[in-house]
């Protein structure tokens, strides 16, 4: 529309088609029809070049046409039409009819030379023509020209800062916007505060009955396992369930304790106490048996080693592997059993051993010291004395404490026999922890 508007109000382009207007000229004693047209024809060419960049002006041909008709009466009326079309388009300019006497067939010469001067355009409007075309060309040119110089010309700093000064207007009324925001939300937080500080309080929760209490738990039933030769631990049975043991494990038959070992064979466990003492025992005229298994590849392969190199002496055997049934016969049939752990949260194998008439000699830490208690040196009454306790995790504390044992199984047999006494009266079933946990909870509520 720019462009347009542009167009129309260049005054080269109005000068133009004024001139093309004075160009215009006829003689007085032509007719006043045939003036119109040529003057009627000049005005939309000039507004068409005005709309458009109008090409070069194209060339014009003139086409005559004459017919006649024979009328009634001897007259003959003739029409003579005269179009002025561009090269390649044909279009009618205007029409020119004249009446002749009647009888004559032909047009005279006077209006076909009337009609020819019709039909051709003056040169002079022909030359403005092409005059203002070429001024309506040569403006949309400079104009484009001025646009693209707009377009391609590069961002200033002064651009930049307007654009910043902006961004920091719009960035301030954010800030005045989100004040009152912040406000309103610290002034709920703060209501909140107050609604809860207000609350009631929880009321007391009431006091729940108290429990009924347990007269007595029934009495762990005997072991389940009964293997071949195997007689309930009394104390005349232990010397026939350790023939038995010999019998099944081919163990020499003289004179001497059977040291034993069962339970897993890991770092737990200190596998190289295990180790030690088996040599140990031999070393003090004792037999050992092993039975157990490791979780580890390379401490189950020592073991294996271990068996191979002592597969020969009928004092000794280790049975690498888990058996439940043989278990049982060893517990019955050993005389001692060794417990060297590193730590031990609780411990089975003490007391299933002490059930069995076994004499444990263990290492002093967790739950094998709260069930075994030294011969020799526990503060405990003589009766409550069950076993062997070492210290030490070495080499020294363990011999200490087999020696002990070793000694009084060989040079007084009567005090080792009050001994597996004392062990096979411990009753650590739930007969006594269950009424000891009751107590403390009815002496916690009576509080």
């Amino acid at each position: 529309m720019a462009k347009k508007f542009r167009a129309q109000n260049n005054p080269n382009v109005i000068q133009s088609v004024k001139e093309a207007a004075k160009a215009d000229t006829r003689k007085p004693d032509e007719p006043a029809g045939s003036a119109a047209k040529p003057a009627a024809e000049a005005k939309p060419a000039v507004s068409q070049t005005e709309k458009t960049p109008a090409p070069a002006a194209p060339a014009v041909s003139t086409t005559i046409k004459a017919t006649a008709a024979p009328q009634s009466g001897g007259d003959s009326k003739a029409a003579v039409a005269a179009t002025t079309e561009p090269a390649g388009k044909t279009a009618p300019v205007s029409t020119v009819a004249a009446s002749e006497p009647t009888g004559n067939a032909a047009p005279s010469a006077e209006v076909v030379a009337n009609a020819a001067a019709v039909a051709s355009p003056p040169a002079g409007e022909t030359a403005a023509a092409t005059g203002a075309a070429a001024l309506v060309s040569e403006a949309v040119s400079s104009e484009a020209a001025a646009v693209e110089a707009l377009i391609s010309e590069p961002v200033t700093a002064p651009s930049i800062k307007a654009a910043a000064s902006e961004a920091t207007e719009v960035g301030a009324l954010v800030s005045e916007a989100a004040t009152p925001v912040a406000a309103a939300v610290t002034g709920a937080v703060a209501e909140i505060g107050l609604v809860i500080s207000e609350a009631p309080p929880v009321p007391a929760i009431e006091e729940a009955p108290p429990a009924p209490a347990i007269e007595h738990l029934p009495r762990p039933e005997e072991p389940r396992y009964e293997p071949p030769g195997y007689i309930r631990p009394t104390l005349e049975n232990k010397y026939l369930n350790k023939e038995a043991l010999r019998d099944r494990l081919w163990l020499r038959k003289e004179f001497k304790p059977i040291i034993a070992y069962v339970g897993r064979l890991d770092f737990q466990k200190g596998v190289q106490l295990i180790k030690h003492g088996i040599f140990y025992a031999l070393q003090q005229g004792a037999q050992f048996v092993l039975l157990g298994t490791s979780p580890e590849p390379r401490i189950n392969e020592e073991f294996w080693r271990l068996k191979q190199q002592l597969n020969d002496s009928p004092d000794c055997h280790l049975e690498i592997g888990f058996n439940e049934e043989l278990s049982h016969l060893i517990y019955a049939g050993s005389d001692m059993i060794i417990m060297p752990s590193l730590y031990e949260p609780c411990g089975l194998t003490q007391m299933i051993a002490l059930k069995y008439g076994t004499v444990p000699i263990v290492r002093a830490v967790g739950g094998l010291v709260d069930t075994v208690f030294d011969r020799d040196y526990s503060d405990r009454p003589w009766e409550q004395r069950n076993g062997y306790v070492f210290h030490q995790p070495d080499a020294a504390g363990l011999e200490s404490a087999m020696l002990r044992a070793i000694g009084l199984w060989y040079s007084y047999p009567d005090e080792f026999q009050r001994l597996v006494i004392n062990g096979m009266k411990c009753d650590y079933s739930w007969n006594y922890p269950g009424q000891h946990y009751l107590n403390i909870y009815e002496h916690i509520r009576c509080k």
